[in-house]
């Protein structure tokens, strides 16, 4: 495991404890697939694009994508206040999530929201998140967190890719499962040192 601890923005204790990969000593630099650890910096994402005067967090998820009503605002994604299904509880998730997909068939696993306000987390919130910063940018996701957030924050070692078997176990997020699938509401790979960096870029509004 590895630690990176902060306080008033100064950096108190950074430090990896046993094997990242065999032979391999964990360190705060070492890379963690840190699945729904993705979701702050995806909401991050949003918030940036709304002061650059993309999107309003008010505005339904249709006005950039087809969505029938009653379509759930993008406040409400953000906050999990549909309770949509979960993409990743499905059939085609388990049976496929090792091979590439598309947005497109990823968002078509998700059954339409009844308008009901069920207050209950979801990865398909957040998938729908990805694909309104996708819109509202002309960008694909991981370009827009790249300028928005990775790239303000000095998270130099965060990314997309799944580490190499040599640099990490994939703990806790399954390593072979595609980023694709994993997408705005699981996809990053990251450090501790990175993570302490986005919590400070956050807290000091960098972004």
């Amino acid at each position: 495991c590895s630690i990176s601890i902060s306080q008033h923005g100064q950096v108190l204790l950074e430090r990896g404890r046993g094997q990242i990969a065999p032979g391999r000593p964990a360190s705060v630099d070492s890379l963690y697939r840190i699945a729904s650890l993705t979701k702050p910096i995806t909401a991050s994402a949003i918030l940036a694009s709304e002061q650059a005067g993309r999107l309003l967090r008010g505005d339904k998820v249709n006005r950039f994508l087809a969505y029938a009503e009653p379509a759930p605002t993008i406040d409400e994604l953000i906050k999990h206040i549909p309770g949509l299904s979960n993409y990743t509880s499905t059939p085609a998730y388990f049976s496929g999530n090792t091979a590439p997909t598309t947005l497109e068939s990823l968002l078509s696993l998700i059954q339409p929201w009844d308008g009901i306000r069920r207050n209950q987390y979801s990865n398909s919130h957040y998938a729908y998140l990805g694909a309104v910063l996708q819109q509202v940018n002309g960008l694909r996701y991981e370009d827009v967190v790249h300028r928005d957030i990775f790239g303000p924050a000095g998270m130099l070692r965060s990314s997309f890719a799944i580490p190499p078997a040599l640099q990490s176990i994939g703990f806790p997020f399954p390593s072979n499962t595609h980023p694709s699938w994993a997408f705005s509401a699981g996809a990053v790979t990251s450090t501790p040192a990175d993570l302490n960096r986005f919590n400070q870029a956050l807290l000091s509004n960098r972004f």
